[in-house]
């Protein structure tokens, strides 16, 4: 699988690059062509480091390489689009108008890349690095108290995401006050032995009925029965094709689609359902929101991640037709499901029309007005 992956990423980034040199020789500023080679060197280093071909002895240098290189997937990745839009423009512009015309609307539209790729790139890291809280409500029937969760996917602790940064997270968590947290998978990145520093920010998280946690697909590409034991050191519940009753809860979880193919750790969809109170409301975590299609009995409200809402538009696109669900609070037929787009990134340090988030719930009885 690691061998697939380095082919299909290298021929990907290969052909990004070499659309972008192509349409940037043709800029009033040629010189700009050699920017998709030094990008693709930088991603070229990314995959070693992801790879763990880089040696460890680097040490922080290694850390701003692994940044460097991301932020270059994401540069080649929206040079490309709006190199693009840049042609597109370029091919419908009326070719009646005089040359020195032409040439000055060329050279308006060349700059116009160059400044929104930057501006693009800069505001797309600050959305990649910067937590905002999200609220949602949520109304559920035989419920007989509001409760307040706080959720969060997708912190990615890892390569580059260290220990300050949940640190971070867990500060916000705690200034929420929260009934229960819950953890909807990814949430390390690495070995359990590279990454069990980096999580001991977990134990701090305060939470009036505890910490619940489910498998996300990265955990199973690490080592997932390590990583489940580091959890349960800091005091996570690891939530495994399980019903628990929680404040006047049925929090059930399960274990992560990916596990079909690890042919380990794989998901049960329908064993939680049979240890369920069913006076009580139900709420499910599961890390992928395509799980929805698995499930022959809903809860009342699903909780996923997996998806970043796409993280840098317009790849979003393919996230959505691979998952169907994006981001958001939706309301189905016969449950509601809220999609996080998560509290960290994968890859690119990048979020495009997307952000990290805590998303802060409060249920509330389907009987109770709304204040």
């Amino acid at each position: 699988m690691h061998t697939s992956f380095t082919i299909i990423f290298l021929a990907v980034f290969l052909l990004l690059n070499g659309f972008n040199y192509v349409r940037l020789k043709k800029f009033t500023y040629p010189s700009l062509r050699l920017i998709p080679i030094a990008l693709y060197v930088f991603e070229i280093v990314f995959l070693f480091i992801q790879r763990r071909m880089i040696p460890n002895v680097f040490g922080e240098f290694r850390i701003v390489l692994y940044a460097i290189g991301g932020i270059s997937m994401a540069t080649s990745f929206i040079m490309a689009c709006l190199l693009l839009l840049h042609l597109l423009i370029l091919k419908t512009t009326p070719q009646n108008t005089d040359l020195k015309r032409r040439q000055a609307i060329k050279k308006f539209f060349d700059l116009g890349v160059i400044f929104w790729l930057f501006s693009s790139i800069t505001k797309g890291f600050y959305n990649a690095t910067h937590l905002v809280i999200t609220k949602r409500r949520v109304k559920l029937k035989n419920l007989k108290q509001a409760l307040h969760l706080a959720m969060i996917s997708d912190a990615h602790i890892g390569p580059y995401l260290k220990k300050d940064y949940l640190r971070q997270i867990v500060d916000r968590i705690n200034a929420l006050n929260p009934d229960i947290v819950v953890i909807v998978g990814d949430l390390a990145d690495l070995r359990a032995k590279l990454v069990q520093e980096d999580l001991a920010p977990l134990k701090d998280i305060q939470s009036k009925h505890g910490v619940y946690y489910v498998l996300g697909n990265h955990e199973y590409y690490h080592g997932a029965t390590a990583l489940i034991e580091v959890f349960k050191r800091h005091h996570i519940r690891v939530l495994q094709n399980e019903s628990v009753q929680v404040a006047g809860l049925n929090l059930m979880g399960v274990n992560d689609l990916m596990g079909y193919r690890f042919k380990h750790f794989e998901p049960d969809f329908k064993t939680p359902f049979t240890q369920i109170n069913p006076n009580l409301p139900s709420v499910l975590l599961s890390h992928q929101p395509k799980s929805l299609t698995h499930l022959k009995q809903k809860p009342d409200l699903l909780l996923c991640g997996h998806t970043h809402a796409g993280q840098i538009f317009p790849f979003s696109l393919l996230v959505w037709l691979d998952q169907k669900y994006l981001y958001g609070h939706y309301h189905l037929k016969d449950c509601q499901m809220i999609v996080s787009s998560g509290c960290g990134f994968w890859g690119p340090p990048v979020r495009i029309l997307t952000k990290s988030e805590i998303v802060s719930i409060h249920l509330e009885p389907e009987n109770q007005a709304r204040v």
